[in-house]
């Protein structure tokens, strides 16, 4: 047996959400019925489903791929590093 679940929501707001989810592959009535399995199983709000924007895509390469990528040996060097203090 099914229910159906009715909502008012504003038009821009649905507008964003479907736009989001079409840009992970599905559509409202799909993320509401993962939603709702998520929230019963884990008794709390569901889950991160992000996309990441360019920036931090990139900045995620160059880290994986250890480019302008700063390392230092201890807390203290870093702080140094940025601080100019000791």
């Amino acid at each position: 047996m099914s229910t159906i679940v009715r909502s008012r929501i504003d038009d821009a707001e649905v507008q964003t959400a479907e736009a989001i989810l079409g840009e992970l592959g599905l559509n409202m009535a799909e993320y509401l019925r993962i939603a709702i399995k998520q929230l019963n199983n884990q008794r709390a709000i569901p889950f991160d489903m992000v996309i990441t924007n360019p920036v931090t895509l990139q900045a995620i390469d160059d880290m994986n791929n250890h480019r302008d990528v700063l390392d230092f040996d201890s807390f203290e060097a870093l702080k140094t590093h940025f601080t100019g203090k000791q």
